[in-house]
């Protein structure tokens, strides 16, 4: 006897692709000042408050923040 799921993803997922050749295009996040490339634990959200000037907004203060503006956590 068998076991089998009770739903099937029926989600279409689809690619970015180079329209001549069909290759996929990836994408990656890397930093504009040195170029290199940063892996995506070491990236944290941040708001330019004036020009050149960021914020950075730590996950547990986003979830505060949206809790206490009346925001559901959707556990992000």
């Amino acid at each position: 006897m068998g076991s089998y799921a009770a739903a099937k993803d029926h989600t279409v997922h689809s690619h970015q692709l180079q329209r001549a050749t069909a290759d996929r295009i990836r994408n990656r996040r890397v930093n504009e000042r040195t170029g290199r490339e940063i892996p995506s634990e070491k990236i944290v959200k941040g708001y330019e408050v004036a020009e050149g000037e960021c914020i950075v907004v730590e996950p547990t203060n986003w979830t505060r923040s949206r809790r206490s503006a009346g925001e559901p956590d959707r556990g992000r």
